[in-house]
């Protein structure tokens, strides 16, 4: 008497020794896009065009380090907020610039100036800020891309 069922035999599965790269392209394709969305909101403060240079100081970022950023439109910003112009009412900033002082003395400051403005409307910032009691003040720049 025939049987109905037919048994399965199971025959081994091949193996293969191609390596799937699909998953390992897409995560590589999906961490570059983070990185490019990323890395311009790392600047810190305003948005300027830095000055070039070829052999730029390497200074080491540090949470102490205050930002003041200078525009081409000489407009005065501590960090991300804009406080002044530069030859109108410098009260308010010279007034927070203490403030942050008071606090925290030995910090240090870095100025990052547009490539736009005259050197003698950053050294008057330069000046404010030095008057507001802070000894350590640096220029920010960029390193040219010539070689």
């Amino acid at each position: 008497m025939p049987s109905v069922f037919k048994r399965w035999r199971s025959e081994p599965l091949e193996v293969t020794s191609d390596p799937n790269v699909i998953p390992l392209i897409d995560v590589t394709l999906v961490l570059l896009i983070i990185f490019m969305v990323i890395t311009p909101m790392l600047q810190v403060g305003a948005a300027v065009q830095l000055p070039m240079t070829t052999h730029p100081e390497e200074i080491k970022r540090e949470e102490k380090q205050l930002t003041v950023s200078l525009r081409h439109d000489l407009s005065v910003y501590i960090g991300d907020t804009r406080y002044a112009t530069l030859y109108g009412d410098l009260s308010k900033f010279e007034a927070k610039m203490k403030e942050l002082n008071a606090r925290n003395p030995g910090r240090q400051v870095l100025i990052k100036a547009d490539r736009r403005v005259k050197y003698g409307d950053v050294r008057n910032l330069m000046k404010s800020v030095q008057a507001s009691g802070f000894a350590n003040v640096g220029l920010i720049v960029d390193k040219s891309r010539r070689s």
